[in-house]
């Protein structure tokens, strides 16, 4: 089966706020953040516009106006940049490699780690082969174990982003098993696999029944405050009373009397007649 899925909106939002955009040239290798704008092509590095798109020489031209002095890269062109660079640098060399049914989450988290790390490397082998004998909790634990080291550092931001590609490749679930189907290496793989879908399932369910139930505690609530604002603008006011309203006075707490009109009065404060 070919996969012909592409990145989704929600997926680009989220790489572009994990790489960061700049909506001018700059330079990507000269160590320094953030970064300066470039007044030339002339770099340490490469130079780089939006999310790490590199300027090639044949695209200097398209890219002059966004050196200092000019004006700065609209968004609707960044994004579209980036999905230009998405297809080229990883969709395009990962797509004819995956024969066995994904979702869209477990395509998003694919290329969102492919465009960090490079299509090639030994992870994500080891994640198209899990996907394609079927075994897709494999392919979530290889995708976790992705690099998250730089100069033979560990990175903060790398090991949260190996933990939120994880978690997206599985957030559409299992392909097969929303329609109540048990896909081929479920039963292969014996009774703790088939377990682990139910315990998925069941988290769905619950999560959906919590939403449902939240959501109707506050409409409940927003109907009792709507009442209650009813009832208090159907209350006379003082102002409305005529002055032969005969009053009976009750003793409250702390001194604060009240009469018939609900009027507090203060103890020992001169009744009206």
């Amino acid at each position: 089966m070919a996969v012909t899925l592409g990145i989704s909106d929600w997926a680009l939002e989220n790489l572009i706020d994990m790489e960061a955009s700049i909506p001018y040239v700059y330079d990507d290798g000269d160590g320094t953040w953030p970064k300066r704008r470039l007044s030339s092509f002339s770099t340490i590095g490469y130079p780089s516009i939006g999310v790490g798109h590199r300027i090639y020489p044949q695209e200097q031209e398209r890219f002059r106006p966004y050196l200092a002095g000019g004006r700065d890269l609209p968004d609707d062109e960044i994004e579209s940049l980036l999905r230009e660079d998405i297809e080229k640098r990883a969709a395009a060399l990962l797509r004819p490699q995956i024969t066995a049914p994904i979702t869209q989450s477990m395509w998003d988290a694919i290329v969102t780690q492919a465009f960090n790390t490079g299509p090639s490397t030994s992870t994500l082998k080891k994640v198209i082969a899990s996907i394609n004998s079927g075994d897709y909790l494999g392919a979530q634990t290889a995708l976790a174990n992705g690099a998250v080291t730089s100069k033979g550092k560990v990175v903060d931001g790398l090991v949260k982003r190996r933990a939120y590609e994880a978690s997206l490749f599985m957030d559409d679930g299992i392909p097969g098993a929303g329609g109540g189907g048990i896909p081929r290496w479920a039963w292969v793989s014996g009774i703790s696999i088939s377990a682990l879908l139910v315990l998925w399932g069941a988290i769905r369910v619950r999560r959906a029944w919590v939403n449902r139930k939240q959501a109707k505690q506050l409409t409940t609530r927003r109907e009792e405050v709507e009442d209650e604002d009813r009832d208090d603008r159907r209350q006379p006011q003082p102002s409305d009373l005529p002055d032969d309203v005969e009053r009976i006075v009750v003793r409250g707490p702390r001194g604060i009397t009240s009469d018939k009109s609900g009027r507090p009065q203060r103890e020992g404060a001169p009744q009206r007649r």
